[in-house]
């Protein structure tokens, strides 16, 4: 548990890289997505989901992000966005 949410740390510092305002809010389980208001590129997290379920919804969304590969990221990164090929 204790890696995933380091992982879910990680991944919202890189969202906050590439230019996007995360939000962690009580969605009450609607998962919550990625949108643009006001001109800024907002991540809307549900914090009535495990971390588990949060990484997976961030990472999807960053993965689909062009930007992403100018950015110097970790090893473990890298895997949870799906960017590192296995031997």
């Amino acid at each position: 548990m204790r890696h995933t949410e380091e992982l879910l740390d990680q991944a919202v510092r890189v969202a906050t890289r590439l230019g996007y305002r995360v939000q962690l809010d009580w969605l009450e389980g609607c998962g919550g997505g990625k949108c643009i208001a006001a001109g800024d590129e907002w991540i809307f997290l549900d914090r009535g989901l495990p971390p588990h379920e949060q990484l997976s919804q961030i990472t999807s969304l960053l993965q689909n992000d062009t930007r992403i590969h100018g950015l110097g990221l970790s090893f473990q990164m890298q895997s949870a966005l799906g960017l590192r090929k296995s031997a």
